[in-house]
C-alpha cells in the first residue's frame, strides 16, 4: 500500500479547460467548441515556436501546477508521444528524402520536456515513460518512488488521437489531452493506492483523464488493471473543484 498527497493539478483539452467543464464530458461526454487552449505568454516566444500542437498542450497543463521558479523532477508519460510529427518523418523517409534535424530532434519522447526544462531554467532530472493501457499506473508508481528523495514531484500525461493511416486503439480519447499534477509527500489532498490480488483484471478505459473525476471529487476510487492484478486508487483528502 502507498500513501501520497496531490498538491495541484490541471487537465487541458480543446473545450475542457475548467474542472466543472471535465466533470460535465466525464457525466455525458459533452464539450465545448474551442479548438485552443490557453498558452501562458510568459513562456519565451522561442521556445513555444520549437513546440507542436501537442507540445504546447501538454506544457500549458505542466505550467499551471508550477511556477516559473520551482524545480523539482519530472515524470512525463504519454502512449503515444507527438505521433503526428513521427509519422510525418516515416513519410519523408518513405519518399527517400532527408530529414530535417529539428523536426527530428522534436520527435523524440521527452523532447517537450526538454524545452519546458530549458525555457524554466530547471535543471531537474526527467522521467519519460511509454506505456499502453497502465499509463496512469505506471507514472503514479515512477512518481511515488522518487518521493524519498525528492519532496514533490511533477507528473505530466498527455496524447492525442492516431492519425491515418492507424486503426484508432481501446481506451483513447477522440480528441488531444494533457494532464499534469504534483505528487507530495508534505501538502496536497491524501491518496492510497493497494494492490488487490485480481489477476484476472481488465483495464479501465480512459484511466488518466478517469483520475480527474478523482480529483474533482465526482468518485472516490479509481481502478487500474495490470498483469499483477488490480490497483485500487483512494482519495483520502478533500477535493478542490
Amino acid at each position: 500500500m502507498q500513501h501520497f498527497k496531490i498538491e495541484k493539478w490541471s487537465a487541458l483539452a480543446p473545450g475542457l479547460e475548467h474542472p466543472t467543464e471535465w466533470q460535465s464530458w466525464l457525466k455525458s461526454g459533452s464539450r465545448g467548441d474551442a479548438q485552443k487552449v490557453t498558452f501562458p505568454t510568459s513562456f519565451p516566444a522561442p521556445m513555444k515556436r520549437r513546440l507542436s500542437a501537442h507540445g504546447k498542450l501538454s506544457a500549458a497543463a505542466a505550467l499551471s501546477c508550477i511556477s516559473e521558479d520551482e524545480q523539482m523532477p519530472t515524470v512525463f508519460a504519454s502512449r503515444h508521444g507527438d505521433v503526428n510529427d513521427t509519422l510525418k518523418l516515416l513519410a519523408t523517409l518513405g519518399a527517400d528524402d532527408y530529414l530535417s534535424p529539428t523536426r527530428f530532434s522534436m520527435s523524440v519522447h521527452n523532447a517537450m520536456c526538454g524545452i519546458l526544462s530549458i525555457a524554466r531554467k530547471d535543471p531537474s532530472a526527467v522521467t519519460a515513460i511509454s506505456s499502453m493501457n497502465d499509463l496512469l499506473l505506471a507514472t503514479l508508481i515512477e512518481a511515488v518512488s522518487q518521493l524519498p528523495n525528492s519532496p514533490r514531484v511533477l507528473c505530466i500525461i498527455c496524447d492525442s488521437p492516431l492519425p491515418e493511416p492507424y486503426p484508432p486503439l481501446p481506451f483513447e480519447a477522440d480528441f488531444p489531452w494533457a494532464m499534469s499534477f504534483i505528487v507530495s509527500r508534505e501538502s496536497g489532498d491524501l491518496y492510497q493506492m493497494e494492490l488487490t490480488p485480481d489477476h484476472d483484471s481488465a483495464n479501465t478505459p480512459n484511466q488518466p483523464l478517469n483520475l480527474v473525476g478523482l480529483l474533482t471529487g465526482l468518485s472516490n476510487t479509481l481502478s487500474m488493471g495490470s498483469g499483477a492484478g488490480r490497483w485500487i486508487l483512494k482519495r483520502q483528502g478533500s477535493a478542490r473543484v
